[in-house]
Formats: structure tokens, C-alpha cells, sequence
């Protein structure tokens, strides 16, 4: 594992260190990783599947729940499909090992066409896992290039308060498709005031589709 330059950003290689977000001041882990070709071309058809799945579980019970979900969903069956199935339940149980009340957790499948996550914001969860199997990645910023007190402060255009909120553009980091975002929200004990600063990546009227698996703990 290795950490950023901040302090309160982690990065490793395998969520099978997911639990350093946990520690004291941190508030995003990244784990970096390329999805395999099989899979990334697979997410690519996943652009044409109408997908927007929201269930609440114990994660070890993701691989049961996603299969005949997927499945009516219209995503294509093979070994594919049973690999992604396989990459998302792994995840989840990840994110199920790091809660002490249980495993449950919640499993959003979603394809993101519009901006509706266009602000700069922080998540009143406790824990957040975001990865992108098909398209741009979540977009964070810094603590030391944040001007926290304007989060959520109204503007004249969604451009105008990003701006506010991150002075300087180019402090804003992009993930790559397949790089695993792990982060604390506000709700998370003793992290109130140092939730991640994030946003979805602005695509609307780009053409651009994305395919994105988000897990929350369910004691959010």
C-alpha cells in the first residue's frame, strides 16, 4: 500500500485493503487497478442496457440478488456477465467486512447518461464505494484545495459555484474506468467536517455513457 501525498488519501492495489480508509483522518481510498479486456469490453455493450438496480442486502448475498436482476435487465448472459457479477460481489463484500453492526449493505447498478451529479459535494453516508466499468471515473479534489464553507452554497450556474468551492481547476483529479473510489462521508464517526469532495464527471451532451456500481453501507 502506498499513500498519496496527502494524508487523507490511501492507495493500494487491492480492495483487500479497504479497511486503511478507516483509519483516523483518511477520507478516500483508491484502488488502483485495469479492468481486463474481456470485462471492459463487455461494460462497453453495457451502455445500451436500460440498468437502474437499487437493493439493499447482506453482501454475501450479492452474487444471488444480482444474477436474476441483471439478467431481466437485459444484460447479456455468458461468462462475461458472470465475471462482472462476480468483480461487483466482491466489492460488496469488501464493504460488508468493514461495518461492526453487520453486513448489509446497499448495491446500485446504474447507467449515467446526464449530469446530475454535476456539483462538487460531499455524501452524508458513512462509506461510499464507487468503480466505473464503462466511461469516465468520479472526479475528487483535495482537502488543501477545497474552500469547504461554500459547499452547498446556492449560485448563478452549477459552473459558478464548482468554482467557489474548487478555486483552481486543475486541482481536480479524474479516476480512470475500473479504479475503485472507497470514501468516508460526513456520517462516518469522527469524521464530520472531512467528508471527500467528489462529482460525477460531466458528460451530458458529450454523447458519453457510463456504467457505474455503487456500494454504501447499509448503516448510512
Amino acid at each position: 500500500m502506498r499513500s498519496a501525498s496527502s494524508p487523507h488519501v490511501v492507495r493500494a492495489t487491492r480492495i483487500g485493503r479497504a479497511a486503511s480508509v478507516r483509519r483516523a483522518g483518511v477520507s478516500l481510498l483508491l484502488v488502483e487497478r485495469r479492468l481486463r479486456v474481456g470485462l471492459a469490453r463487455y461494460a462497453a455493450k453495457l451502455t445500451m442496457v436500460p440498468l437502474e438496480i437499487d437493493v439493499t442486502v447482506s453482501a454475501t448475498d450479492a452474487v444471488a440478488t444480482l444474477t436474476p436482476l441483471l439478467a431481466k435487465a437485459g444484460c447479456p448472459e455468458g461468462a462475461a456477465r458472470e465475471a462482472w457479477i462476480a468483480d461487483m460481489a466482491r466489492l460488496a463484500r469488501a464493504m460488508g467486512a468493514l461495518q461492526d453492526d453487520g453486513d448489509r449493505v446497499r448495491l446500485r447498478v446504474e447507467r449515467v447518461t446526464d449530469d446530475s451529479c454535476r456539483l462538487f459535494h460531499v455524501d452524508y453516508v458513512r462509506l461510499r464505494l464507487i468503480t466505473t466499468y464503462a466511461g469516465s471515473g468520479t472526479q475528487w479534489v483535495e482537502n488543501s484545495d477545497v474552500v469547504r464553507e461554500m459547499l452547498g452554497k446556492p449560485g448563478a450556474s452549477p459552473d459558478a459555484v464548482n468554482a467557489r468551492v474548487v478555486r483552481h481547476h486543475a486541482a481536480v483529479r479524474q479516476v480512470p474506468a475500473g479504479v475503485i473510489v472507497v470514501m468516508k462521508g460526513e456520517k462516518y464517526p469522527g469524521n464530520k467536517g472531512n467528508g471527500l469532495v467528489h462529482r460525477s464527471a460531466p458528460i451530458e451532451g458529450s454523447g458519453e455513457t457510463r456504467v457505474r456500481f455503487v456500494v454504501d453501507t447499509a448503516c448510512c
